[in-house]
């Protein structure tokens, strides 16, 4: 049972202050009186722990003050909840072995009350002691202020881009971001270390995208998805299973399965949970089929607009015809800038381009400026030319897809190919160098370092492709 109850303040907000000098003299008082006793009768032992009961008790109520001041500032994003949660958990037990109850009520506006605040700390049953530290009117609660939107991504890293849809396959990597206009799916184990936009539907099957998701249409994502940016959905989205590892926000319905891991904030128009890991808080523009303190149903929501702030790339076919046929077979052919054929695009101007054979070597020689081809054909790597470069004419590098190093990366930048028909990878054949072609074929263990456009076809990459984002001179020439 309850022995005491010590009124100690029933201050408005504006004397808490004062209020706690009250303990503290009470506090002061009360020890100056337990010595007096001490020295003149035998009961002093008892008076000392009664004491000593009264100073727990105390900084029990205290020690829920100082976490009522805390909560009332900046950790719940609207009143109710913070009511609801401040409530729920009482009494709160401290490591010692003290106590504090609290409940408190909704005021006015941005205002609330505490009915009451008690400290209790008990020994045992008939030993016990409680302290009535506040009951106030008037508190300011301070919401807590939650994340907006995400700035559009600019889109100046894209290293696959297409103005239909695009499909990773098995195990790609992809050192950029990537563009499909009409639609994106990303399958097999595939990793893309910059963004994956879409103005359709994004898929995940199963792949990583390190950076933001933005979708258009109604999603389904499986359980071996991972995402670390934002995800922004334009439609419904399922998440059955899956890693995110930021906010999440979904203009439809959000449907959440089998323990998906959000560690942000989620923002929908309705939400239905089956089963989820959340480390943020929940909002629903309507309904959220689960309760608790991180669900908040009813909610305006700033949903983003859109998921780029510009155009992401603007490619721009160049104008040219004619050129020769190349054919390399078992050999080595050399590209030089001395070639040059067309003044206005300062480019080497062929029809087609074929390597057969094992043993071919395509040899670009920088040292007389930057490498510009334009096929009005195809360009067709039946087998796997070995790419070497030099900068200077003396010292020559080669390329290994293994292990990219910075100089190779400086010389993509400086050679550029493009194609009015197809290019085919095959045998895992490779390019340094920025390549827009308006139909590709990317087969297994293909590799660009540079990036890959097109305007008229889908972009599929197939088993092992890797993409490394390096800009090109020629396309800051005339890509504006």
């Amino acid at each position: 049972m309850i022995s005491k109850i010590k009124s100690i303040s029933a201050s408005p907000s504006g004397q808490r202050g004062l209020a706690l000098l009250y303990v503290i003299g009470a506090l002061l008082a009360l020890s100056a009186i337990a010595t007096a006793v001490t020295m003149m009768t035998p009961s002093s032992t008892i008076t000392e722990l009664h004491e000593n009961r009264f100073s727990q008790a105390y900084y029990a109520a205290y020690s829920g003050l100082q976490y009522l001041q805390y909560s009332e500032n900046g950790v719940y994003e609207d009143k109710n909840s913070f009511i609801e949660a401040i409530n729920a958990d009482s009494p709160y037990t401290l490591s010692d072995g003290g106590k504090f109850l609290i409940e408190i009520a909704t005021d006015s506006d941005a205002k609330y009350k505490v009915k009451y605040l008690i400290g209790v700390f008990s020994e045992n049953e008939k030993k016990s002691e409680s302290v009535l530290l506040l009951s106030d009117y008037g508190r300011t609660f301070t919401k807590k202020e939650i994340e907006t939107p995400p700035d559009p991504s600019s889109g100046t890293n894209v290293v696959m881009y297409t103005t239909h849809g695009l499909t990773l396959n098995a195990n790609n990597e992809i050192d950029g971001t990537i563009y499909g206009k009409t639609q994106i799916s990303i399958n097999g184990g595939a990793v893309v270390e910059g963004d994956a936009i879409s103005e359709g539907l994004v898929t995940i099957n199963n792949g990583t995208v390190r950076g933001i998701v933005c979708s258009r249409g109604n999603a389904s994502w499986s359980n071996n998805t991972t995402v670390d940016g934002v995800v922004i959905v334009f439609g419904d989205l399922t998440m059955n299973g899956g890693v995110y590892n930021n906010n999440v926000y979904v203009t439809g319905k959000l449907t959440v399965n089998n323990h998906a891991r959000i560690a942000g904030n989620v923002y929908a128009n309705e939400i239905y949970i089956n089963s989820i890991d959340l480390g943020g808080q929940a909002y629903a523009v309507t309904t959220i089929n689960v309760g608790g303190s991180q669900y908040h149903p009813g909610y305006d929501v700033d949903f983003p607009e859109k998921c780029t702030s510009e155009v992401l790339v603007n490619p721009k076919e160049a104008t040219f015809s004619g050129g020769a046929d190349i054919l390399v077979r078992g050999t080595d052919y050399v590209f030089s800038a001395e070639q040059n054929n067309n003044e206005t695009y300062a480019a080497i101007v062929i029809n087609s381009l074929t390597t057969e054979n094992d043993g071919c070597r395509l040899v670009f020689d920088l040292s007389k400026g930057d490498i510009n081809l334009l096929v009005s054909g195809n360009v067709t790597f039946n087998k796997a030319p070995e790419i070497v470069i030099t900068e200077d004419g003396v010292n020559y590098e080669v390329f290994d897809r293994e292990n990219i190093s910075e100089a190779m990366k400086k010389y993509a930048s400086r050679i550029y190919l493009e194609s009015h028909g197809t290019i085919s990878f095959n045998s895992g054949a490779s390019w340094v160098g920025t390549v827009y072609t308006r139909y590709v074929n990317l087969n297994e263990k293909a590799t660009i370092v540079g990036g890959i456009y097109t305007t008229s076809s889908d972009l599929t990459a197939n088993s092992r492709v890797n993409m490394t984002l390096v800009e090109s001179n020629f396309v800051k020439e005339w890509w504006k």
